[in-house]
């Protein structure tokens, strides 16, 4: 990912997994995409974007989607909880 002011990388094998989430915006500002790629290796930062600001072909969204869906593995997982407990 490059931008006029920094330049990160993050390798094919070191992708965990992808987030895709809408930021609400407000009365007056639209809702605007994020994208997120997470790494499975701490040495690596994630790397997140906004969709408006690239533009993204078809191919992108076929690879993207082929990554795992990390917001829905959350959502499958069970949730443990310490709520209630001193």
């Amino acid at each position: 990912m490059q931008t006029i002011f920094e330049r990160r990388t993050l390798p094919l094998d070191k992708i965990r997994g992808r987030r895709r989430y809408l930021d609400g915006g407000g009365d007056e500002s639209p809702s605007i995409w994020h994208l997120k790629l997470e790494p499975n290796d701490d040495q690596f930062p994630a790397l997140e974007f906004e969709e408006r600001y690239y533009k993204l072909d078809d191919h992108f969204f076929a690879w993207f989607n082929t990554l795992s869906d990390l917001d829905a593995l959350e959502k499958t997982r069970p949730r443990t909880s310490n709520f209630g407990l001193v």
